[in-house]
């Protein structure tokens, strides 16, 4: 008995570090282009709102095993955000199924157990209930006492506190009983119930209680060995009562079973928290226990304990490794199955010979896919034969496990003729019964993803007919392989599918000819950024990355074409303008009108992009070229150079003006420049408009009349002492700030006075003054000016706060003399 209580012991035990440790590590790295790709296809499933609820589960589930955390952000942002429920749920599906280990969900879940949504709120509490976790414990307890909160987000967090089988989740269940609400109570007393597997007390709050107090003093270990053992033989006693009324009435045999089931769920969970109370010398030795186990639920839950310990790059022991190769035998399928994956994760010498001798007298489906699973991931190009063999399988999962493993050997180790030869033919021959049935859509999706990794021109005219299938997987399987082929040919097979039902088959298309036809299919492509064409957003950003590609490497007359079409269509602006930056850069070496139109283009587009400060040199250039050449519109282009200089406030407008010899351009500008001076004083840009009547004064006195000298001062004196009022005004607001309890404020008050400059000398030295003149002076606000003071104006120094009030005045006046 002590010998079964301790081998239970330690299942539990390891099962429990296991869970708790096999948590993904983020790498630092970049993505590859491979899993770029893959993040961006299995973010878009989440979100798709057309996505059955099981394509969002397989997607939310594959995002949980990859080892890169962008794929942790996509699953955070759709646990927090709003508008996608089921991709939501499927996120959370996903944790509760998995399990749970990444604590970065912990507090995403704990606010949907809380949220509105029934069916959310019940997975989340069940996600929160599979961590090892304190804290993801005591956020379901807290959710469970929180008397303010609805009533059925409470009785979720009790109905999930009924799976984490700890003292602590007995101990705060206690309470509850005698809630004021009674269904609370109820469902406190239900949770107790299950967690201890005591059906006698019922709802009797007085007999938990007692009970509660004759076990609390136990330390946790004993306490769940007691607790173990109990789930043990009660689970033994309902197997042989379940077997026994299984004949009497199936009714009862199914609800048995299902509790059997929960029992069986129960027991794994209890095993998981011993593992992770024992000390770490004891869980090797407990881990073989495990495996050895006489229970087959212990034997399985050993094998996963051992993966996950490898996932997250613990040792294991060389007992383990050699008994794990014995359970390629063992009775229990579901076991075999899990060693088998096991076997091919531990990488050891003799794992590929052990996987394919037990492939050959296997005959339980469940475990052969496993198997040929196992041979994919070893890669190894001796287990081809093997894989090779079990393509033909008339089972369709034992057939589809062959194709994806013989796509993972491939993809690593390049075919001799002989070889191909046998592997063509027979992806093909499977391909082609796989066609003529009414379902089947993975195995026709995995035999075409290996023809992909396979690569030969003789699966052209299969894969044709794949791109027609009624699955998208297979669709977009399909591609993909035309893809990989390389043949410019292919992209005329796979143009029709840009329009295809499915988003991702969309996406998959256009990347696929644009990389296979290039420019041929390039309006094609462009068809499919156009808003009104393309409604997915996804896809048309797909399509505008594509076609950029192809446009880097086009010639002068695609770009003109392009920028031609896109000159309508106000969604393109930024897309367009980069098109035409391309062509003047393709027209750099020509020069000539057709380098003046690009450039006229560009600078006009840039303006009406409201970025004027771009386009005014390439106006600039492009009035050179037609004054050179004395073409009738360089003075149109010479108004379109000055009104971006004017629009960017840029005082090079003035110099632009003086150097032009054309009275009428001159004119036409002066005018132009007025009236901006007009619009900066109504839009209160002094500084602006101090910087362009500055300039107009200083290079123009000699081409200005005297009535227009005089407007430009007036405007120049309007606008110094406008901004001199402002500049007080800020420095005022500023200087209370400098010495705020706030040392954010205090810090962003002194940078705006440093960035201010000169300009804040004045205003400071004026709220010195008028500092240290109050009836109460402050010291701290004058030891702050004068800081602030040392920054922007290093050489008024000498300020000594311990001078006589009268003679710091006098300083201050003098270096406001100094200022005038």
């Amino acid at each position: 008995m002590k010998a079964a209580r301790f081998t239970s012991l330690a299942v539990l035990i390891f099962l429990a570090f296991a869970l708790g440790s096999c948590g993904r590590m983020v790498g630092k790295r970049a993505l590859s282009p491979a899993e770029r790709e893959e993040l961006d296809a299995l973010a878009s499933q989440l979100a798709d709102p057309n996505r059955s609820a099981e394509g969002k589960l397989e997607a939310a589930a594959l995002l949980l095993t990859r080892p890169y955390g962008e794929a942790e952000e996509v699953l955070r942002s759709s646990l927090t955000g709003s508008g996608n429920r089921a991709g939501q749920l499927a996120v959370v599906e996903a944790i509760a199924g998995r399990g749970g280990g990444r604590k970065v969900f912990v507090a995403p879940l704990g606010g949907l157990v809380r949220g509105g949504d029934a069916a959310v709120r019940e997975a989340a509490g069940r996600a929160l209930a599979t961590y090892n976790d304190r804290g993801a414990r005591e956020k379901l307890i807290e959710i469970a006492r929180d008397t303010w909160a609805d009533r059925e987000v409470r009785l979720v967090g009790i109905r999930s506190l009924a799976l984490v089988l700890d003292k602590r989740t007995v101990e705060a269940m206690i309470p509850l009983l005698d809630d004021p609400d009674e269904s609370v109570r109820q469902a406190a007393a239900a949770s107790l119930e299950k967690l201890t597997n005591i059906r006698a007390f019922g709802s009797d709050a007085g007999e938990w209680k007692r009970w509660w107090a004759r076990n609390k003093g136990k330390d946790e270990v004993e306490w769940l060995r007691e607790l173990a053992d109990d789930l043990n033989k009660t689970k033994t006693d309902l197997e042989s009562e379940n077997a026994r009324l299984r004949d009497e009435a199936e009714k009862v045999g199914v609800a048995l079973e299902k509790e059997n089931a929960h029992l069986r769920d129960r027991l794994v969970r209890a095993m998981s928290d011993l593992y992770a109370a024992a000390p770490p010398a004891q869980r090797e030795p407990m881990l073989l226990g495990f495996l050895k186990d006489p229970l087959p639920d212990v034997r399985l839950v050993g094998t996963k304990l051992a993966y996950r310990r490898l996932a997250a790059s613990e040792a294991i022991g060389e007992d383990i490794r050699l008994h794990v190769r014995t359970m390629l035998t063992d009775p229990e399928a579901a076991v075999r199955a899990s060693s088998a994956m096991l076997l091919a994760n531990l990488s050891d010498g003799d794992s590929l010979a052990a996987l394919l001798e037990r492939l050959k007298v296997e005959r339980e489906n469940s475990v052969r896919v496993q198997l040929l699973t196992a041979l994919g991931q070893l890669r190894d190009p001796k287990g081809l034969p093997a894989v090779l063999g079990e393509i033909p399988s008339e089972d369709d999962t034992t057939s589809a496990a062959a194709a994806a493993a013989l796509a993972r050997i491939v993809d690593a180790n390049p075919l001799d003729e002989v070889w191909r030869t046998r592997t063509v033919q027979a992806l093909i021959a499977r391909y082609n019964l796989a066609a003529k049935a009414t379902d089947g859509a993975a195995l026709r999706e995995a035999l075409v993803a290996a023809m992909g990794k396979v690569k030969d021109k003789a699966f052209a005219e299969v894969l044709r007919s794949a791109l027609r299938d009624r699955a998208a997987t297979v669709r977009l399987a399909a591609v993909g392989a035309l893809g990989s082929l390389g043949n410019h040919g292919s992209a005329d097979m796979i143009e029709p599918l840009v329009g295809d039902e499915d988003r991702g088959v969309r996406q998959a298309a256009i990347s696929a000819i644009g990389a296979l036809g290039g420019k041929k299919h390039l309006g094609t492509i462009m068809v499919r950024t156009d808003p009104a064409v393309e409604t997915d957003a996804a896809v048309r950003k797909q399509a505008w990355s594509v076609a950029m590609a192809i446009l880097t490497e086009a010639g002068p007359g695609d770009l003109r074409r392009v920028a031609a079409t896109l000159a309508s269509r106000p969604d393109a602006i930024d897309e367009r303008i980069q098109i035409l930056q391309m062509l003047v850069g393709a027209l750099g070496s020509e020069g000539g009108r057709a380098l003046s139109d690009a450039q006229r283009q560009l600078g006009g587009a840039l303006v009406g992009a409201g970025r004027p400060a771009e386009a005014a040199p390439h106006l600039a250039e492009a009035w050179k070229i037609r004054q050179a050449n004395r073409s009738p519109e360089a003075s149109n282009v010479w108004m379109e150079w000055t009104e971006a200089l004017l629009a960017a406030d840029d005082p090079a407008v003035i110099k632009a003006m003086n150097e032009q010899t054309d009275d009428d351009c001159f004119v036409r500008t002066l005018l132009r420049v007025i009236e901006r001076l007009s619009e900066l004083k109504g839009e209160r840009e002094h500084t602006a408009s101090i910087m362009l009547a500055e300039a107009a004064l200083k290079d123009l006195p000699h081409r200005l009349t005297a009535e227009q000298r005089e407007v430009m001062a007036q405007f120049l004196a309007d606008a110094r002492t406008a901004r001199k009022t402002e500049d007080r005004r800020e420095v005022g607001k500023l200087v209370g700030q400098l010495t705020a309890p706030d040392e954010d404020a205090r810090k962003t008050a002194a940078s705006k006075l440093q960035t201010m400059g000169a300009r804040a000398v004045a205003p400071l030295l004026d709220e010195l003054k008028k500092c240290i003149s109050a009836e109460i002076p402050d010291a701290e606000l004058e030891a702050a000016i004068a800081a602030a003071l040392g920054q922007v104006a290093p050489d008024l120094n000498g300020y000594d706060p311990t001078a006589s009030l009268s003679e710091r005045i006098k300083l201050i006046d003098t270096w406001l003399r100094g200022r005038e």
